[in-house]
C-alpha cells in the first residue's frame, strides 16, 4: 500500500531505527501509517504524535486481518516450529487442549525471541512479527501492577487490587509451568529460553494492547454471546496509539485497497466507543477475511504537535492498573469490588451515574437482607410480622453502613500531593499511581456511604409514618473478600 512520507528525512521527525524498519514492515505486508504520524520514544513506552495538523474523519492506522495475532494463527505456527525440532514419528497434531487463546499467542510471541537467542529465527518463517516486537516496551519499562516490587504492592495491601494482583500473577505462573514443560520437552534449548519474565511481557503486551477477536469479521462487533465469545488479540499498528478517556475514535472494517478508502463508502461496520455502536449497510460484496483489514479513524481534529490517541473504552483504575499500567485521575469509571461473608455474589459497584450502579447497590442490600433474616420471610399478614419486616430492612441498611465504613477504614491513607513515603523503593512514577487509585477506591466507598445512608433515612422514615417502633441492634457479620 503506497504511503508517502513513512520515513523521516529530517532529523527534526526522525525516527529510532525499530520504527523505521516496523514502518517498512507494515507496508510491505499491505498495512498503512498516516503520514503525519511519529513514533516518540518516552519513559513508558512510545507516544504516536501529530507532525501536522490531521482534519477530522481522517482514517489514521489500517491492520490486515492477516497481520492480526490470533489464538488460531499462533497455534499453527507453533506446531511449525516445535515440529521442525521433532523426529517424524514424534511429530505433535495439536497443542494441549487445556491451552488457552492466552498462552497460545503468548507462545508465539515468546516464540521470536528464543529462537532469536539461538540463532534459529530466520529459518522459521512461521515467526513473521519481530519488526512488530522490536518496537514493544522491554519488562524494565512495562508499569502493570504485575511488576511492581514488594515495597510498592505494600502500599495497596488489602485493596482488591493488592488481591487481584497476586490472583493474576498465580495464573501466569501456571501457565508459564504448562507452555515452558511443552517447550522443553521438544527440545531443552527451547525450554530453557522460555523464561517466566518473557512470558510475563508477552502476556502484558496482550493484556495493554488487545483488541476484541470479534473485531476480525467483515461484521464486526464489540458485543459478545455464549454462541460466539471473543478473546484478546493483537492488531499490530493498531495498537500503537495510548489511551484517552472520552477520545472519540471509530474502529472500522474494509476492504483491503491500494490507497486508504474514502471513508464511509467501503465501510462494513463502524463501531465508536463514544456512542452506541452504528452499523452501516455494506456497500461491499462479500469477500474473504483475508481480503479485510481493521483501521482506526480519529473523529476529532488533531494539532501538529499532539499526540494523537485511541479509546480503550471505559474502565475503571483497577483494570487500568493491573492490565496497562497506567491509573487516570479522578476516573468516573472506577469501581470497587464487595462480597458479603455468607454470599457467593460479587459486586462490582461504580461511581454515582454510572450504568448499573443502581442495580448492583440493590444487589448488595438483597444480600445483606438475606443474612439478617437468615432467608426466611416473616409472614407480613400480621402487624408483628410486619414490624419484623421492617426492622430487618432498617438492620440490614445499618449493616451496610459499618460494612463500608469498615472497608473505608481499612484502606491504605494517602492523598494527591502526599510525599513519596519510600523513594529509594517505591518507583514515584508507582506512587503516583498508587495514589490515584486508593483515592478512587475511597470516592466509590464515601458514595456508597451517601447511598446507603439515604437508604437507612428511606426505611425509617416509611417506618414512622406506618407507625412503628425503630431499634436497631450493631452485628458486626461482615467479611469482605477481593
Amino acid at each position: 500500500m503506497p504511503n508517502k512520507g513513512l520515513s523521516s528525512t529530517s532529523s527534526e521527525h526522525a525516527e529510532q531505527p525499530a520504527f523505521v524498519t516496523f514502518r517498512e514492515w507494515t507496508r510491505a505486508n499491505g498495512g498503512y501509517i498516516h503520514s503525519s504520524l511519529r513514533f516518540v520514544p518516552v519513559p513508558s513506552g512510545t507516544s504516536v504524535n501529530a507532525i501536522d495538523d490531521i482534519e477530522r474523519d481522517i482514517l489514521v492506522l489500517s491492520c490486515p486481518f492477516s497481520l492480526a495475532i490470533t489464538a488460531d494463527g499462533s497455534a499453527h505456527a507453533l506446531l511449525q516450529i516445535l515440529n521442525a525440532r521433532l523426529n517424524d514419528s514424534d511429530l505433535l497434531t495439536r497443542l494441549p487442549p487445556t491451552w488457552t487463546e492466552r498462552m497460545l499467542i503468548c507462545s508465539y510471541v515468546v516464540a521470536h525471541w528464543v529462537t532469536q537467542d539461538l540463532k534459529t529465527l530466520e529459518k522459521n518463517p512461521a515467526l513473521g512479527h519481530m519488526p512488530y516486537l522490536n518496537t514493544l516496551p522491554s519488562l524494565a519499562r512495562l508499569s502493570t501492577s504485575l511488576t511492581w516490587n514488594a515495597a510498592e504492592m505494600h502500599c495497596i495491601q488489602g485493596t482488591n487490587l493488592y488481591h487481584a494482583t497476586n490472583d493474576r500473577k498465580k495464573e501466569l505462573e501456571s501457565d508459564h509451568k504448562q507452555c515452558q514443560a511443552l517447550f522443553h520437552k521438544v527440545d531443552p534449548e527451547l525450554g530453557d529460553g522460555y523464561t517466566f519474565d518473557r512470558y510475563l511481557t508477552a502476556a502484558t503486551y496482550l493484556s495493554s494492547r488487545a483488541f476484541p477477536s470479534s473485531l476480525l469479521s467483515a461484521s464486526p462487533t464489540l458485543h459478545q454471546s455464549p454462541d460466539s465469545p471473543a478473546y484478546p488479540v493483537l492488531l499490530p499498528i493498531l495498537d500503537c496509539l495510548n489511551h484517552t478517556r472520552g477520545q472519540p475514535v471509530t474502529w472500522q472494517v474494509d476492504k483491503m485497497e491500494d490507497t486508504p478508502p474514502a471513508y464511509g463508502h467501503s465501510s462494513v461496520q463502524i463501531l465508536s466507543h463514544t456512542t452506541s455502536n452504528t452499523s452501516v449497510t455494506p456497500n461491499i460484496s462479500p469477500v474473504s477475511s483475508t481480503d479485510l483489514k481493521v483501521s482506526i479513524k480519529i473523529r476529532a481534529p488533531v494539532s501538529s504537535g499532539s499526540e494523537v490517541c485511541n479509546n480503550y473504552g471505559a474502565k475503571p483504575n483497577a483494570e487500568l492498573i493491573l492490565g496497562y499500567g497506567f491509573a487516570l485521575p479522578d476516573n468516573m469509571d472506577d469501581t470497587i469490588v464487595l462480597q458479603l461473608g455468607g454470599s457467593a455474589n460479587k459486586w462490582e459497584i461504580g461511581r454515582n451515574g454510572n450504568t448499573d450502579r443502581e442495580e448492583a447497590v440493590d444487589g448488595l442490600f438483597t444480600d445483606a437482607l438475606e443474612i439478617i433474616t437468615q432467608g426466611s420471610k416473616p409472614p407480613q399478614d400480621s402487624e408483628e410480622g410486619l414490624q419484623e419486616a421492617w426492622d430487618a430492612k432498617l438492620d440490614a441498611g445499618h449493616f451496610l453502613l459499618e460494612a463500608v465504613r469498615m472497608k473505608l477504614d481499612g484502606l491504605p491513607v494517602m492523598a494527591p500531593g502526599d510525599p513519596n513515603p519510600e523513594p529509594s523503593s517505591v518507583r514515584g512514577s508507582v506512587w503516583e499511581v498508587i495514589v490515584r487509585y486508593v483515592g478512587g477506591q475511597r470516592l466509590c466507598l464515601l458514595e456508597l456511604i451517601d447511598s446507603f445512608t439515604q437508604k437507612v433515612d428511606s426505611i425509617t422514615a416509611e417506618m414512622v409514618s406506618l407507625g412503628m417502633s425503630i431499634e436497631y441492634e450493631d452485628e458486626d457479620v461482615y467479611e469482605d473478600e477481593e
